[in-house]
């Protein structure tokens, strides 16, 4: 069931709360979003502890625009939390008081995870969230985090990571970060990344001599200006489960590269459906 209406909620008071949403304690989703009316970050902060109180098998969380750092606090009490998406929350919440905290808690019983903030450092998402199967990033800045973790030399981060979608805005995610997601996720079905400047082709061959994605279905790149079909054509040639390939706006990728893989597309008989534009 989805509780989309917990901005109303601070009209009622808490016996009338009771009647109204503790008869039913099994709402699993919770969607707070614009329009959030008459409601500042202390009455947020109010009825998300309401929600909480009373809704202790919320399993889904998405906050758009509004959540802060206090928000995430209240959420990490949320002992069955396994979808968590801040939407455009670039100005309202921090990584290292906010976000962090969170996964500390909740981290490694996430599934899904989709991040829209100021900055994001993956090497917390990686060490916090092991079993993360859907993950989505939207990167503004470069982390400047001076906060450390250790990492075990057998460290398999990502691991289970099934679908992966990667947005950079006003600059690339670090290089570093780049190959930390994509070297271990052996099960990756889905992969986007856009405005990605660090894709390479001397990062994907270092992706590739651990992680050959073997089990991708959708590959989609849009506006990363600095890979060439030199590190796509391994993925064409190999025995693979790619069905759907989208490249968008890539500049060293021309429309002859894209007839050329219609050709090799017919030749092969291959299922695999191509766009370029």
């Amino acid at each position: 069931m989805l509780l989309e209406a917990l901005s109303n909620l601070h009209e009622d008071e808490y016996h009338r709360l009771n009647e109204r949403i503790g008869r039913d304690k099994q709402y699993q989703l919770l969607h707070i979003g614009p329009p959030v009316h008459n409601l500042d970050a202390y009455r947020l902060g109010q009825n998300l502890s309401v929600a909480v109180a009373y809704c202790p098998f919320v399993s889904d969380v998405t906050l758009f625009e509004c959540a802060t750092d206090e928000c995430l606090l209240t959420i990490s009490q949320l002992e069955n939390l396994k979808s968590l998406s801040l939407l455009q929350c670039f100005e309202s919440v921090s990584f290292e008081n906010g976000v962090l905290p969170l996964l500390q808690i909740r981290g490694p019983q996430l599934h899904k995870l989709k991040l829209e903030i100021h900055e994001i450092d993956t090497r917390f998402v990686a060490y916090f969230c092991p079993n993360v199967e859907q993950l989505a990033l939207v990167f503004h800045v470069c982390s400047n985090s001076y906060l450390t973790v250790r990492l075990g030399a057998d460290w398999k981060p990502f691991s289970s990571l099934a679908r992966l979608s990667v947005s950079c805005l006003q600059v690339s995610i670090e290089r570093y970060s780049l190959l930390l997601l994509l070297k271990n996720c052996q099960m990756l079905r889905y992969l986007f990344l856009s405005n990605v400047a660090n894709l390479t082709d001397e990062v994907l061959a270092e992706v590739y001599q651990s992680n050959v994605l073997d089990n991708l279905e959708s590959l989609c790149l849009e506006r990363c200006d600095s890979v060439t079909m030199d590190s796509i054509w391994p993925m064409l040639e190999r025995h693979n489960e790619l069905r759907v390939l989208r490249l968008v706006a890539c500049e060293q990728i021309t429309l002859q590269d894209s007839e050329r893989i219609g050709k090799e597309i017919r030749r092969q008989n291959n299922p695999l459906q191509s766009f370029w534009s």
